[in-house]
């Protein structure tokens, strides 16, 4: 909206804003939502299967063989 309101920034008094400051921010928070997305995804997939992560966010559980210890009680035990 800043970007397309351009002209009137004059009008409000928003001389201390300029495009160049203005595309910076622009372009860091278009870095920082990819790199959000990116990790993401990437982390979605690192469970026993593909799928696994992504199932157990619509199920609210994972399923795990009796006898198999998760990778959270390992860590616990510790």
């Amino acid at each position: 909206m800043l970007y397309y309101l351009y002209n009137d920034w004059a009008i409000w008094g928003w001389t201390f804003l300029n495009l160049r400051l203005l595309a910076i921010i622009h372009l860091g928070c278009a870095f920082a939502i990819l790199a959000f997305v990116i990790v993401h995804v990437y982390m979605t997939t690192t469970g026993h299967t593909l799928t696994s992560h992504i199932a157990a966010m619509f199920s609210g559980w994972e399923e795990v063989e009796e006898g198999e210890v998760a990778d959270w009680e390992v860590q616990q035990k510790r």
